[in-house]
């Protein structure tokens, strides 16, 4: 059952050379839900169905009903054929709700005794049975056609209007065909064959499974009978009657049978729907190339639309929905899917909801095979990065009395659907397609139901490989490994030996057994690709190439659910500072940052871009850039300092997330870290290390730089910056320390500049800023300062304008403007840290205003703004006090 697709609008755009199937996740879980709701009012009846002692098995149904939509009453009849298959059987046991009534059974002419209730239809024999006999019995019933019953939202039999006309039609997953027909309801046992007969008011079609054999009119009254010649389960049985049109198409095997395809649909739907049933034929004919032909070659194959949710693959003929709101359009992922269940649930049925993703998982997975198909293998994988599940459960349902877990769209089929992925990257193409076609053919399951285990024989036998450890992890276990790897690489005689390490670091789940795809690119531009066999918690992985690596990629294909961490291995640090530019060229600011070396100052560098060329391109003041696009580990190692300047736009962020800062510092490598969005940057290990605290915050408004630290100056902003990940002043490690922060028109000071220093690892500076909105030489100055006072980084021509200025007086070095209206700048000046005292007085000495009330200040250069507001025109005097000295200004308000 396809229950999570949305029905949309297909586009046909003319310049795609490939169509892509829309996936809707909310509707695959809506209608999973469906079903979940199916199956908890059917839980009475699950432990009988799955566990069968009824003594009997179906050869055959011959199922009638009588139906008169104007007064919403049928009469039905069901002929069950059954092989005994214990001694002395002495009754009949068939599933059969009480929405309707059970007028009589009769066996060889014989009325039998019975009786109707909620554990279903007990039939007393004529006579007792023994193994190998075969026993005929026939059961009569009547009822309305609006009961509903348990099966899609609360409907199994349903009966409406579409458009003013009758509208009937069923959905019988898992357990709803026991709601509208008498049969021993479960996957465990279908029947050989089956006629249907329904016999509806002329003008309307009814349609079913199997082939028309008749279809007649008379006295107002139409009779369709369809026959099945195939084994079939009861649930897979179905109606849909409506006043349909219909149209054909067929398919040509490849030994030259003939397959017809009939499509039903609302009139009004007619034209719309040929658009996408047209790719029907395509889809038959790739399906069969790769698994073995269509499996119900003697019928047919179509669709049916009907008022049910999504689809559902109803033996040969899928039902589809809703009929009155998408106008005839289906989603091609819908159709392949519930195509594909032709050979995955309905030839081959899981025998046990345990084991639901040998249909729900093996048709998800079909969709994307039908993508390669008809559009090539990058369409393969862009559906199966769909598919992919990080959460827990297991494929294999445990607990079948939890429905919601069964018909989980997560677990039984896109994790289903993954795992057959993961299957064929284990084995290799060529002995995965054998491994379906085996499976197809196999003649314990063919037209049967199946278990896991029966799966696993398959695989096992046609792969030669032992997969059990791969079967154990991936169906019956949870989760998924997550990889760290790192390289590295030295000169030996035959060439450069790269060393690979793999530790398995999930905290989740156990270690995994795997084959990983490794691809190497050398310095020659060459790509190599190699496979390892990793199941351990480390392992170290040896290659001889002829040309030195400079990167690695674990599982290029995503042939594995998994996580990947990069790791930094023995990097050697040599090659001094790297800058990394992670800002969007259009940005203001940013060209006349770079002009005036405002990130590096007058150390040597080389430079790095993430991003294209721009269009004007790079300024004077910057060398060529070494590289574009993401940086490569084994490019970061080689440089002592990186400072990365990030805006969070285009590819900066992922290009970051890619590489383990964290290794890079405990190797002794330094980071100088500029951006506005530090709380997405950094992760909890670089905010450990940092020693800092995340201010709740993540949008702050800053309106000013200001130096906590004597060897750092103020810097001022081209405008207040907005969207800034500020931290808490008070830090958590002694070898951390604060550089900058934020203080006017705040409520309390944040930090907005920190370093960590510790003994066993590098620097890390973060300033919590957009790099470009700073005064370009005052930024400048403090790179410089902290390149050379502390990352050791060697500053050729260290200009004055660069050095830290320490005053040589206590004095208000300006008033600006003076006079002023209504507000001024107060300029001081501090050769050494000191607790101050900012005051203003009026010309009869009352204090007017406290500016600074005994707040330490570091040696430097200050500024205050006093804003007079309602004070009157006149002379006022600014008073600067340290305790040991006191300066008086003059300044005038002039309104």
């Amino acid at each position: 059952m396809k229950f999570f697709y949305s029905l949309f609008l297909l586009m046909l755009v003319s310049f795609l050379n490939a169509q892509t199937f829309e996936l809707t996740d909310k509707h695959r879980l809506s209608e999973a839900k469906r079903k979940a709701e199916a199956l908890d009012r059917q839980k009475d009846n699950l432990i009988l169905a799955q566990s069968d002692f009824r003594g009997y098995d179906v050869n055959y149904y011959g199922l009638t009903l009588d139906i008169f939509p104007s007064s919403y009453m049928m009469h039905g009849s069901v002929e069950v054929k059954s092989t005994v298959s214990r001694d002395n059987l002495s009754n009949i046991l068939l599933d059969f709700s009480t929405y309707l009534n059970v007028d009589s059974v009769k066996s060889e002419n014989q009325t039998l005794n019975f009786t109707h209730n909620s554990a279903g239809l007990n039939i007393v024999l004529n006579k007792n049975y023994n193994t190998d006999e075969t026993v005929s019995v026939s059961i009569y019933y009547h009822g309305r056609t609006d009961f509903g019953g348990n099966s899609v939202f609360g409907t199994s039999f349903g009966h409406t209007s579409v458009l003013g006309k009758h509208h009937l039609w069923s959905l019988s997953e898992p357990y709803g065909a026991r709601d509208w027909w008498p049969c021993k309801d479960t996957p465990l046992d279908k029947a050989d064959s089956m006629d249907i007969t329904y016999i509806v008011p002329e003008g309307m079609t009814a349609t079913s499974n199997g082939i028309l054999v008749s279809e007649t009119t008379a006295n107002g009254r139409s009779t369709f009978h369809w026959k099945v010649s195939y084994p079939m389960a009861t649930y897979l049985v179905s109606i849909a009657a409506y006043e349909y049109a219909r149209y054909d198409d067929e398919y040509i095997s490849a030994a030259g049978d003939t397959l017809p395809i009939m499509f039903f649909v609302a009139p009004q739907n007619l034209n719309n729907s040929k658009e996408t049933f047209m790719y029907v034929n395509d889809m038959i004919a790739g399906f069969s190339n790769l698994f073995g032909e269509y499996p119900f070659m003697r019928e047919k194959y179509g669709h049916v639309e009907a008022s049910i949710s999504g689809g559902m693959e109803h033996q040969t003929l899928t039902t589809l929905g809703p009929i009155q709101f998408n106008q005839g359009f289906y989603g091609l992922g819908l159709i392949s899917h519930e195509l594909a269940h032709m050979w995955w649930g309905d030839m081959i049925t899981c025998a046990s909801f345990q084991d639901i993703w040998l249909n729900e998982g093996f048709a998800t997975y079909s969709e994307a095979l039908i993508q390669e198909v008809f559009y090539g293998k990058e369409a393969y994988h862009a559906q199966m990065e769909f598919e992919e599940y990080y959460g827990a459960g297991t494929i294999f349902v445990e607990d079948t009395t939890d429905s919601n877990r069964i018909f989980n769209g997560y677990l039984s089929y896109s994790k289903g659907a993954y795992f057959l992925h993961m299957l064929r990257g284990v084995v290799g193409d060529s002995t995965f397609f054998d491994i379906l076609k085996a499976w197809y053919n196999n003649p314990k399951t063919k037209y049967s139901s199946a278990y896991t285990a029966d799966f696993i024989n398959v695989c096992e036998e046609v792969s030669g490989l032992n997969l059990e450890k791969f079967f154990d992890q991936w169906i019956y276990g949870q989760y998924y490994p997550v990889y760290g790897y790192g390289f590295k690489t030295e000169k030996v005689d035959e060439g450069y030996k790269l060393s690979l390490f793999i530790d398995q670091v999930q905290d989740k789940t156990g270690l995994f057994w795997m084959p990983i795809d490794i691809r190497v690119t050398t310095t020659d531009g060459q790509k190599h690709d190699f496979v390892v066999w990793d199941s351990l918690a480390s392992q170290q992985f040896d290659i001889v190439l002829e040309s030195d690596a400079v990167d690695i990629e674990l599982d290029p294909d995503k042939w594995i659910l998994k996580e990947t961490r990069s790791k930094l291995i023995d990097p050697p640090l040599d090659k001094g500072v790297l800058l990394v530019n992670g800002l969007g060229w259009r940005l203001a600011g940013v060209r006349e940052a770079y002009d005036a070396r405002a990130f590096w100052g007058n150390a040597e560098i080389t430079f790095w871009d993430l991003f294209d060329a721009p269009a004007d391109g790079y300024p004077e003041s910057l060398p060529a850039p070494a590289g574009n696009g993401p940086l490569s580990l084994n490019r970061l190692g080689q440089y002592s300092t990186v400072i990365w300047v990030s805006n969070k736009s285009g590819g900066d962020f992922e290009a970051w997330k890619e590489i383990p800062w964290l290794d890079y510092l405990n190797n002794g490598g330094n980071i100088i870290f500029i951006s506005k969005s530090g709380q997405a940057f950094i992760t909890d290990g670089l905010r450990d290390y940092l020693g800092i605290t995340w201010d709740e915050n993540e949008l702050t408004l800053i309106y000013d730089f200001v130096s906590s630290s004597p060897d750092m100056i103020d810097m001022n902003m081209n405008s207040s910056m907005a969207f800034i990940g500020v931290f808490d002043t008070l830090l958590t490690k002694q070898t951390s320390k604060l550089l900058f922060k934020t203080v006017a028109e705040q409520e309390y000071t944040k930090g907005v500049g920190v370093i960590s220093s510790p003994a066993d690892g590098g620097d890390f500076v973060y300033l919590a800023a957009r790099p470009y909105q700073f005064d370009n030489q005052q930024l400048r100055t403090n790179i410089t300062q902290i390149l050379s006072s502390y990352m050791g980084v060697p500053v050729s021509d260290l200009a004055e304008s660069e050095k830290v200025q320490i005053p040589e007086k206590f004095d208000i070095s300006n008033i600006y403007p003076n006079p002023f209206n209504p507000e001024t700048t107060i300029n001081f000046t501090l050769p050494e840290a000191s607790d101050i005292n900012l005051t203003v007085f009026d010309v009869l000495g009352k204090k007017v205003a406290t500016l600074i009330d005994n707040m330490s200040y570091k040696t430097g250069t200050h500024k205050v703004t006093w804003n007079a507001g309602n004070e009157a025109s006149g002379l006022y005097f600014i008073q600067l006090s340290d305790g040991k000295s006191t300066i008086t200004r003059k300044t005038i308000l002039m309104k």
